[in-house]
């Protein structure tokens, strides 16, 4: 996760000043690369006016992005989630261009030159968020626009260069800031690109995964309630101090660095992102917890960027039962309240009683332990509750010869060993396509590469949680029950069960002898079947086209 900080401009000193700035405000999340005057082959060239004027289009492109390609390399193996530099890509092709076209090249021809030289010295990743910030004063430059100030050779030149920095020419992809407001102003607005430019880059996860963050004053109960959530509920529970340090050591920070001393709500943004990549590793949990919160303004954030999966937690206890609970700890009523009050001062500076104002969920932790784990429970009920809602599911009904791909459960229910068969599928992520959800699980579960043989459902069930969509498919690659999903893979889905892939004769299901679920799938499905007035024993995926129906539950 990172973002390229180019500050464009006329004046070194405001771009000195604006880079200072950044780096003064996330000291230990910012890195400043030099300048690509700075890099060889364009370090070397003294009179650079003069070099402009003798040396042919190609090799101005070839000496200005080989320096670029140097200073690529220095942005490379910096680990700073901000790098800060002196004009950026956009700038320079903006120059070459100006200069260009003032040597009598015409547009076209420039824009040539330009792109052999980036074909041959670097490719710009299509990952790479380069946000060039433009500093500009409006008053200068509209006096720089008057038509009599063309007359020198290098005066073109800079009009030509500001009507393409100034201009829509760029396509948008830069951003003017006007010098004439304040400092701080600029420094706020500059901020919020940075904050924008990571923020797009975190894959937001589906509904299913969520967090729960616990909050509260010292000795409010939250270790406690962390320790439940893991023992009792198998829901891993982390210290938030855990993921500061991962921070610190995804970006190179070491480890006597304050970490809050840089802009909070960046932080936010790689705390986050740093627990979303910790969900995706442990993909056998759709739950994790974090004791404990203590910035107002750092969960705010977090809980901006994720709202449908960031469930803060917050226990509310009498500051009375508080001190007793540490009397055990430090063995007398004084010495406990005094650390209590010292603790909480240092807490509530930070804003940690602010987040009961934010919070999802408040517990009134004042009475014993086993009414605690009865609101810990009662809590994730709703959690359970509300992440379900509106889920909508993919699934691949694969059919060969007469046999037609299920997924065989055997599983405990209320203490009794309920057996069953149900079409392999899941959830659609966010951001994914039903075509791509249902290649995914069909992957995942049975082990099998598929197409769709209509991108239209043949099958759609729509109920109160979410809409499931049932798409015939044919297998293309893979052998029926390789998946590697969690369900075959991880040890902890013991307890749920016993799954297995197996071809089951349409003709056992039309008779019974086998319990597909729910109960309008199978009879629709069974419906299908009989429409197509064929042999059941030959019937295969090809043999459906667009035939849907619509079905209400």
């Amino acid at each position: 996760m990172e973002v390229i900080l180019a500050f464009n401009g006329f004046n070194e000193d405001d771009i000195e000043t604006q880079m200072n700035m950044i780096c003064i405000s996330n000291p230990s999340l910012s890195e400043k690369i030099d300048s690509i005057f700075n890099y060889y082959p364009l370090k070397k060239i003294n009179n650079k006016e003069k070099w402009i004027i003798d040396s042919l289009p190609n090799e101005i492109c070839d000496v200005i992005y080989e320096s670029i390609k140097q200073r690529e390399e220095d942005l490379k193996r910096s680990m700073k989630p901000i790098k800060v530099i002196n004009k950026g890509i956009k700038f320079f092709d903006a120059m070459i261009l100006s200069l260009l076209i003032i040597k009598g090249l015409t547009e076209k021809e420039a824009i040539w030159y330009i792109k052999q030289a980036k074909d041959k010295y670097f490719a710009e990743s299509a990952n790479r968020l380069e946000i060039n910030i433009n500093l500009i004063n409006y008053d200068k430059v509209d006096k720089d626009k008057n038509e009599k100030s063309q007359e020198k050779l290098f005066e073109k030149y800079s009009l030509l260069l500001k009507k393409y920095l100034y201009s829509d020419a760029l396509n948008g992809d830069l951003q003017n800031v006007n010098l004439t407001i304040s400092d701080n102003e600029i420094n706020c607005k500059i901020d919020k690109l940075i904050e924008d430019g990571l923020e797009k880059q975190i894959s937001k996860p589906d509904r299913l995964k969520q967090i729960i963050a616990i909050g509260g004053l010292s000795e409010s109960g939250k270790s406690s309630t962390g320790r439940f959530l893991l023992e009792k509920y198998n829901i891993p529970n982390f210290k938030f101090n855990y993921i500061n340090n991962v921070v610190k050591k995804t970006y190179g920070i070491s480890e006597d660095q304050n970490l809050f001393k840089n802009n909070v709500r960046i932080i936010a943004i790689l705390v986050i992102n740093e627990i979303l990549s910790l969900l995706k590793t442990m993909y056998y949990w759709d739950m994790v917890s974090f004791e404990s919160l203590h910035d107002f303004k750092l969960t705010e954030k977090m809980k901006s960027i994720i709202p449908e999966n960031f469930n803060i937690l917050f226990l509310k206890t009498s500051k009375e039962n508080r001190i007793n609970r540490n009397i055990k700890d430090v063995g007398s009523l004084k010495q406990s309240k005094e650390e209590v009050e010292k603790k909480d001062k240092v807490k509530i500076s930070r804003g940690a009683a602010e987040i009961e104002k934010i919070a999802d969920y408040i517990i009134e932790n004042n009475k014993n332990l086993d009414n605690l784990e009865n609101l810990i429970y009662n809590t994730l009920k709703s959690i359970e509750n509300r992440r379900r809602v509106m889920r909508n599911r993919a699934g691949g009904l694969l059919i060969e010869n007469g046999r037609v791909l299920l997924m065989h459960r055997i599983k405990k229910i209320d203490g009794e060993v309920k057996e069953y068969y149900v079409v392999p599928g899941g959830g659609i992520e966010d951001g994914e396509t039903l075509v791509e959800a249902t290649k995914r699980e069909l992957k995942e579960e049975i082990g099998i590469d598929i197409d769709l043989v209509s991108t239209e459902p043949l099958l759609t069930l729509e109920c109160e949680n979410g809409t499931q969509y049932f798409n015939v498919v044919k297998k293309s690659a893979g052998v029926i029950g390789t998946g590697t999903g969690p369900e075959f893979t991880d040890s902890s889905y013991s307890d749920r069960g016993i799954y297995s892939a197996e071809m089951i004769p349409i003709e056992d299901i039309i008779n019974g002898k086998i319990n597909m679920v729910p109960e309008i799938i199978r009879r629709e499905f069974i419906k299908c079947v009989n429409d197509l007035n064929k042999d059941i024993n030959s019937v295969n995926s090809s043999d459906f086209g667009h035939n849907v129906t619509k079905m209400m539950l």
